[in-house]
């Protein structure tokens, strides 16, 4: 049985052996934030679990879709619903018990398979945005890699400049050579550096709020009018976003206002932060740190970059938009399994 984990010197006698369309879940609570750890194996015929793990499965398949009940599993009603349930001193737990006396309403067969089918719709679609995603970003940081990397940018005829003859010079500070005419520079020559702040009131749905790891939520107050890029300043390090509309980044963020976005924005994904971090333990940046990072900067107009990497963040920020859109318009489906006449306790 393949495994993506390392499982060399683990005993696998004490794990237990889970069949498709059975259930797992986790009954401790305490450790796993606000959601519940639950799964339907769906993709393999076996698979195999922790003993810590409950696994469980539906009586009679012709009567409650293994698909539908997971999908209500999957509402942020029922994880409240857990945690209220669990007990224990040391530790919360959401026992068997507990499991089997939970509620839910069970519409007709055909129902829980047309809600299954819409869901299994809007699932799949994100799925493909986010593969466009990956490659849309994989292609844009591939010419960012070919220009300023590999100095292959378009040149005489549009011919790459370094394979066709392109004059190259030594440069010490570098250790290597680098097309005549660049220079090094302070990333503060192409970009203004500040800081997020704290937030007092978080209430609102206008704008993003931005943690050092992303959009940990919504507020009515935006700090910035304007694109910015947006990395961690404490804790999470090397998660680069560009923000283009109103936000708010928290005082645990750094935040970039660009003269050539994308430039920057690549420059922010390539480096290497374990090399600058300064706080030890709890790994900290400052905008010092940042605004003398030394980078090369080309002969030719950056804009000539800009105009041909922009579109495709732009398209990759349009399907990160759509992306959002069905996630909302998922949460309205969960939500509707609630709107349905009949009640089976399982």
């Amino acid at each position: 049985m393949p495994s993506i984990a390392n499982i060399i010197g683990t005993d696998m006698s004490t794990y237990k052996l889970i069949s498709k369309n059975q259930f797992a879940y986790g009954p401790v609570t305490s450790r796993n934030g606000d959601k519940i750890s639950i799964a339907l194996l769906e993709e393999y015929e076996n698979a195999m679990v922790s003993q810590a793990y409950t696994v469980f499965e539906v009586i009679d398949k012709k009567k409650l879709l293994p698909e539908y009940l997971m999908m209500w599993f999957r509402r942020p009603e029922f994880d409240r619903y857990a945690r209220f349930k669990s007990h224990g001193s040391a530790r919360e737990i959401f026992d068997w018990v507990e499991m089997c006396d939970t509620e839910l309403p069970i519409p007709s067969f055909e129902k829980q398979q047309e809600i299954v089918r819409e869901y299994d719709i809007i699932q799949n679609r994100i799925a493909i945005n986010n593969q466009l995603i990956t490659k849309l970003e994989e292609t844009a940081q591939a010419i960012y890699k070919q220009w300023f990397v590999d100095f292959e940018f378009p040149h005489d005829n549009g011919k790459p400049y370094k394979s066709n003859g392109g004059e190259m010079v030594w440069c010490e500070e570098l250790e290597k050579e680098i097309p005549e005419g660049w220079n090094i520079e302070e990333f503060q020559k192409v970009t203004d550096v500040t800081s997020g702040k704290s937030l007092k009131w978080e209430m609102g749905n206008k704008y993003p709020i931005y943690g050092a790891g992303g959009i940990t939520g919504y507020t009515d107050e935006f700090l910035f009018d304007k694109t910015i890029i947006i990395i961690g300043r404490v804790g999470t390090h090397g998660k680069v976003f560009i923000e283009y509309n109103k936000s708010w980044p928290t005082d645990n963020t750094l935040v970039f206002i660009p003269k050539y976005l994308c430039y920057s924005y690549f420059i922010l994904k390539e480096l290497n932060y374990d090399e600058l971090n300064k706080g030890g333990v709890q790994a900290l940046l400052t905008q010092t740190d940042l605004k003398q990072i030394k980078i090369l900067l080309p002969k030719f107009d950056l804009n000539k970059f800009e105009n041909t990497v922009k579109p495709i963040l732009l398209m990759k920020k349009n399907i990160d938009s759509q992306n959002q859109k069905l996630e909302e318009l998922k949460g309205l489906l969960l939500a509707k399994m609630t709107k349905v006449e009949t009640k089976i306790t399982y």
